[in-house]
């Protein structure tokens, strides 16, 4: 997940089986766009999404997990398979996270916590230090405390969640099988699966969020501009032409999408058999903050 204080806008996820799309309630600033969809027009969602707050900005979910909150008001996340409450979000809240299924949050004042999958158990962070960022992938998830050092959890068969002792960093983002991290000096270090070469980052990169995807990680630079490695045979050319000032780069499993600072949104899917492009979507209104969190749907909340 990326470099970000109010991360999330627009989501993908495993949607259907969620229930995201189910006859029921409408929330008509929330809107969905996909391959799956069958359309790049946005329509409006509806089902489990409208039981989160009316006012949520900041949107996270996961294939079985959505979160949606305000910064200041706080908010909750939900168990979309029951329609439960996972996770509550309170105000003034750092950073919030949702992966497959289960979710993180940071208080105000530092502290950790998370609920559903992958646990808090042996192996995770200390909880009580003070945290600044928190990202939940899969089956993993790591944290960057205030004193910069990065603590991981979760599964660990290739490494994803074990970290280099001695980095320091102000974000961090899980992928799939592979994590990074955004270091305070702007460079970046990733661990875990490589098969792809999405955790060998360019040497000389000098990044100001960084995004871990499935087989690719990408990053935005100091003066704005894109820079992927990995897989990148599916990512569009002249990604960032006509977006005069991209802001924000997400990556999760197969997938990306850029933001620029007027809500422009460009998308694409990769996979590692095939390529797909995730087409960008008609007629939205702009985007305010982007996320993303499973294969080929797209949410977007509008301003």
């Amino acid at each position: 997940m990326p470099t970000r204080t109010n991360r999330a806008g627009i989501v993908f996820g495993a949607l259907l089986a969620a229930g995201l799309f189910a006859s029921g309630h409408v929330r008509a600033e929330i809107y969905c766009w996909g391959e799956d969809f069958g359309s790049n027009i946005p329509q409006p969602a509806s089902g489990a999404m409208a039981e989160l707050p009316a006012d949520a900005t900041d949107i996270e979910l996961g294939v079985f997990v959505a979160c949606g909150a305000t910064p200041a008001g706080g908010g909750r996340c939900l168990d979309l398979t029951t329609g439960q409450e996972l996770l509550s979000v309170p105000g003034g809240y750092r950073n919030l996270s949702a992966g497959s299924f289960g979710a993180c949050v940071i208080d105000g004042e530092g502290g950790l916590r998370c609920a559903g999958d992958p646990p808090l158990s042996d192996g995770s962070p200390d909880m009580r230090a003070q945290y600044q960022d928190v990202s939940v992938g899969p089956a993993h998830a790591c944290a960057v405390a205030d004193d910069g050092s990065v603590m991981c959890w979760g599964a660990d068969d290739v490494g994803q969640a074990s970290p280099p002792s001695d980095i320091a960093a102000s974000a961090v983002a899980t992928g799939l099988f592979h994590s990074c991290a955004l270091k305070t000096d702007g460079s970046v270090a990733c661990w875990g699966d490589d098969r792809f070469g999405q955790a060998s980052p360019p040497i000389g990169l000098n990044a100001a969020a960084v995004s871990a995807g499935g087989d690719h990680s990408c990053a935005l630079t100091s003066r704005g501009n894109v820079v992927c490695w990995g897989n990148t045979d599916s990512i569009p050319a002249g990604l960032d032409t006509g977006m005069p000032t991209p802001v924000q780069i997400v990556s999760d499993g197969m997938q990306s999408c850029l933001r620029d600072r007027s809500g422009l949104v460009r998308c694409w899917v990769s996979e590692p058999e095939f390529v797909r492009i995730m087409p960008d979507p008609e007629n939205l209104s702009t985007a305010s903050d982007i996320d993303v969190g499973g294969r080929v749907y797209a949410c977007a909340v509008t301003d």
